[in-house]
């Protein structure tokens, strides 16, 4: 679906299906043990091509490539994880409504974020944990390229999210 601005009420929104899309790009995953206490992991996405077909335009919230990657430290019950996430750039594309008008979103550039989390087992079926999201508190990270929220205008607001600041996560798992 893509997102669409027609005539609805000022803060409705709606989306126009896409009859034929097509993506075409590669994924290779690696991962293993790099001694008796560290894992790593690698993930690498290339994303050639991902279009709606029928219209000729490119899908929004598509990055041209991904990268994920990451250790993890265990001894004992304790454990460390820190991950890098690298979102390259987003080209601009365009949406058309239903009405056949334009939505165009500019080109977005890449984003690079670093987490952390520590998890402590007591049980083989109770675990605490801490994550903290985006270490460096950086606000330039994309999340995604469009947005449908509307403001009391009834106009699209700032056609990206972003992942705001620092985030934590306090849990307790159990199995």
């Amino acid at each position: 679906m893509i997102a669409g601005v027609g005539t609805l009420k000022a803060k409705d929104a709606y989306y126009v299906n896409i009859d034929e899309a097509s993506q075409a790009g590669w994924e290779v995953s690696i991962d293993g043990k790099v001694n008796d206490c560290f894992d790593a992991w690698f993930n690498y996405i290339r994303l050639d091509r991902s279009e709606d077909e029928v219209r000729s335009l490119r899908l929004v919230s598509k990055p041209e490539y991904k990268f994920t990657g990451g250790t993890t430290y265990h001894q004992g019950k304790l454990s460390a994880m820190l991950t890098c996430e690298h979102q390259g750039a987003i080209k601009a594309t365009q949406t058309l409504d239903s009405a056949g008008k334009a939505t165009n979103y500019d080109r977005v550039d890449s984003s690079t974020t670093f987490n952390i989390g520590l998890r402590q087992s007591f049980t083989n079926s109770f675990s605490m944990y801490v994550n903290v999201d985006n270490i460096a508190d950086k606000d330039d990270i994309v999340l995604v390229q469009s947005s449908d929220g509307k403001n009391k205008a009834g106009l699209l607001t700032d056609p990206l999210y972003y992942r705001g600041a620092r985030k934590f996560t306090f849990g307790a798992e159990v199995k």
